[in-house]
């Protein structure tokens, strides 16, 4: 039914439930209208046999308005005839692995941007010197594309009387 009968001290907690009572009766009031669909949908996996556990990330909404980000397992308790007859909700709250997830993208939008709109030639390599990454300005210049350059494909466009040069210097840098 969807029906909350029991929740451990972490997560009365974590949902701000009060007294020892849920916030609401039933899960669906806790979870964040625009995952209600992706829940929906693991739930009717889960009763119909399709698969015996299912993950997933949503949002759930506290008693005082928060949202928190959770990591979501359920499983199914079924009777000896096999009949659904609870749900167990594991939650872990990963609301602030999803903040660093969202700092790091806006970082990384913001590295992208100014690196692609530089007029230097700019590259990232690992520690062995395989490049895996060039701005814009370098495909521009060169007029290939990563997967040609990855790795040391880089040394196909410069001038063969520099490479060894240029191969020893970059070598010497690592």
């Amino acid at each position: 039914s969807g029906r909350i009968r029991e929740a451990n001290p972490k997560l009365r907690e974590m949902l701000g439930m009060h007294d020892g009572r849920p916030a609401s009766a039933f899960v669906a009031d806790l979870i964040h209208a625009d995952d209600r669909d992706a829940e929906a949908q693991a739930r009717h996996r889960l009763l119909t046999g399709d698969v015996p556990m299912a993950r997933w990330r949503m949002r759930c909404l506290t008693a005082d308005g928060r949202t928190l980000w959770t990591q979501v397992g359920v499983s199914v308790l079924r009777d000896a005839l096999g009949d659904a007859k609870r749900m167990v909700w594991v939650l872990e709250d990963i609301t602030e692995q999803k903040r660093a997830e969202q700092g790091l993208r806006e970082s990384e939008e913001k590295f992208r941007t100014l690196a692609d709109n530089i007029s230097q030639l700019a590259w990232m390599t690992d520690d062995r010197g395989w490049i895996f990454w060039y701005n814009r300005r370098w495909f521009d210049y060169t007029g290939t594309t990563l997967e040609y350059m990855q790795g040391w494909g880089w040394k196909s466009v410069h001038h063969p009387d520099h490479l060894d040069r240029v191969v020893a210097h970059i070598r010497h840098s690592f």
